[in-house]
Formats: structure tokens, sequence, C-alpha cells
């Protein structure tokens, strides 16, 4: 019996992972009955820049996707007919809204109606992002997903809301949309290299939420992190739902910079020496400016994530529960960072963060892995997302 051959309704994907630091890519196996399996990844980091610039950024991050793109295509041995692109902060943006209609009598809600209340908000959120983000884009916004999280009659929430009669409905969106100018050059490079039937867009703050939620089934609260790169967002679920996400320009690569600068090296010295002094393995005047560099890091990061918080709390009380999804050996410092942080001006559930780092070991459990494949926590995160999509249970 052949690799892929388990079952008739057997599938293989391509999971296409694109960051703000790293474009990371995957052949995976779906299919009923069994958790899916990751035949083959592969990640390569976005040309890393001593001084930002967004041109030369989203030149680096098709050149990276294509050689991703090329390598993944020398190992598949099967056609694929589906790909899943999951974008991360810059490469999307993202509403959570709450739409709804009242009435003084109960009437009935249909499906045109409820699907011209959505429209009409998607319309505008669209016309938004054309305006704000008009110094980026010279092509406008393409909308990648809209997902309704779930929908209310009269205060009680439902599945099946059309034809029905009340006084009230209330839909809680997802929306997110990309720069048509980054969308049109992603299929170019895909195009280069598969022959894919359909290319699906996806945001990773959606993937990270549906995954999570399924993980942590008794949790209707909480918060997560998605640090990569040159972003860090930042997602809240309350009540199971999806309410906000906000992301600012401080990642994994602010870090890098600042070693860098200090220490008077290079980028990738930076990262071997921030592991060392992650495994305690760093001593004397080395350890001195690391800790001094982190120390200035730490006050800089922690300023724009509270000032995020800030303006999220004002809108609803922040869950304690926070998960930190980012590389090795970030999530380990992130996760002291939070717990030192001062949260006297934010709505929170509690004194502090409960962090909790989501990292391969974690995720392993729920997925299977071909031999010798590397374990990546955003691949893993995708591929549970696109099973529970195409509806498959697992094994």
């Amino acid at each position: 019996m052949g690799l892929f051959s388990s079952s008739k309704k057997d599938e293989v994907v391509v999971i296409l992972d694109i960051g703000s630091g790293s474009v990371g890519a995957a052949l995976v196996s779906l299919g009923e009955g069994h958790k899916p399996k990751v035949v083959y990844s592969v990640r390569e980091d976005i040309l890393f820049q001593d001084e930002f610039k967004f041109d030369r950024f989203l030149s680096s991050m098709l050149k990276t996707t294509e050689s991703v793109l090329g390598k993944l295509q020398k190992k598949s041995s099967v056609k694929v007919k589906n790909m899943y692109c999951v974008l991360s902060a810059p490469w999307y943006v993202s509403r959570a809204k709450i739409v709804g209609i009242k009435s003084a009598k109960p009437v009935v809600f249909t499906k045109k109606k409820i699907d011209d209340l959505i429209k009409k908000e998607i319309d505008g959120i669209k016309k938004d992002f054309d305006t704000r983000y008009k110094d980026l884009t010279k092509f406008g916004a393409e909308i990648i997903e809209v997902e309704n999280i779930f929908m209310k009659l009269n205060g009680y929430a439902t599945n099946d809301p059309f034809g029905k009669s009340a006084e009230s409905f209330e839909a809680h969106l997802y929306i997110s949309m990309s720069s048509q100018q980054v969308i049109k050059a992603i299929k170019e490079k895909v195009n280069k290299t598969f022959a894919v039937r359909n290319l699906m867009f996806h945001s990773f703050s959606l993937s990270a939420f549906s995954t999570l939620r399924d993980m942590y089934s008794n949790l209707n609260d909480f918060t997560f992190m998605d640090i990569s790169g040159e972003m860090t967002e930042m997602s809240v679920v309350r009540q199971g739902a999806l309410i906000e996400t906000v992301s600012f320009s401080l990642g994994k690569n602010f870090i890098l910079r600042a070693i860098a600068s200090h220490l008077g090296t290079v980028s990738d010295d930076a990262l071997s020496s921030f592991a060392l002094h992650m495994d305690e393995k760093m001593s004397g005047e080395s350890k001195k400016k690391m800790v001094s560099t982190l120390e200035f890091v730490q006050k800089e990061w922690l300023d724009a994530f509270r000032k995020n918080l800030i303006s999220l709390s004002a809108r609803t009380v922040l869950p304690g529960k926070i998960f930190i999804i980012t590389d090795t050996p970030f999530g380990q410092w992130f996760s002291g960072v939070l717990k030192e942080g001062n949260y006297s001006k934010v709505s929170l559930m509690g004194d502090t963060f409960d962090a909790e780092v989501i990292n391969p070991k974690v995720l392993a459990k729920f997925v299977q892995f071909d031999l010798n494949v590397t374990r990546d926590s955003f691949i893993i995160i995708e591929s549970l997302f696109v099973h529970r999509l195409l509806n498959f249970s697992g094994g």
C-alpha cells in the first residue's frame, strides 16, 4: 500500500506559511480517521534587514516563497490539487465585528436579509482598508476570509437563524483581507512551481484560534500571540469567539537587531548568542552586555505590548490565560517578560498573565510525522486547521 493510500478519502495538500520572518511549506496527508501527517516540510528565513524597508521586505518574502516552493515541489511524488496559504501579519489585516438588527416587533430573518447585512459590513471594512493602507498598496484590498463565528436570535446562540421570527439578530464576524498586490504576487510564485487547482488564502489568527479552541475546549476565554520576525500579533477570545486582533511591529528581529548592535556582531551570531544566554552558557563581559541589551529590549517591547493591552481592555476585560506561539528559544524569554510586566492600567482577569508556550512538544500528539521531518509549530497549527476545515475526524 502506498504512502498516501490508507483511505480513499485521503488527500495530499500543500500548506504554505508566509510570516514576517520566514516562509515555510509542507506536504500534508489528510484523511478520515487519522491525524494529519506531515510528510515533508521546509522553512527558510526572509532576508534579515539591519534597517527595515517594506519594499525590500516584500521582494525578499516573494523570493523566499519561490525558493521554498521549489524545494517542496522536488519532494512531491503526487499531484497536488489544493494549496492552503496562511498569512501572518503584516501580510493581512483583520477585523472582528458584531453586526445585528433590532426590531420593535418580531420579524422573519431570511437568508437574504442576513447576507445583505454582512455584505454591507464587508464593503465598509474594505473601503476603510483601501483608505487606511493606500500608501502600502496601489491595488486595494482583497477579502480572504469571512467567518461567521456564531449567531444569536433574541440573545440566544443558534446555528440556523434563517426563516425564523425574532426581535433581534446578532452575528459575530471575523473578516480578514490582504493587498491585491500581495495576493497576485504570491499566486504568480505558486504557479511557477505547482499546478494546483485551488489556492486558498487564510489568516494565521483564524487558524490558531480554531486549533487552540479545539485543543483547550475547556477554555472559553484566552489570549494568544504570534511573535514572528518583524511583528507581534495578539488576538483575544471571549466566550468562545475571536473578538479582537491587533499587531505591532516589534518581533523577534527587534531582539536580534538590538543584540547585533550592542554586541557589534551580525544577525546569525546574535541568534547564537541569544540561544547561549537562554541556555545559561554565557559568562563574563559577554553575559553582562547581553543582560543589559535584553533589559532595553524588554522595556521597549513591554511598552508597546501594554499600549495595545490598554487599547484592547477599553473594549473588553482581557483573559489572563495567554498562549505564546513563536520559535525556540524566544518563547521562554517572552514568557518570562510577560510575568514581569506591570498591568495596573489594564482590565485583566487577574493580576498578571498565565503564559504558556505553544511549541512542537505541545502540538506533536495531535499530528503524525514522516521520518526526519522537522517539527514546525506553525505548520502543525495550520495542518490541524485545514484538517478541521475539510471536516475530517482524527484518529
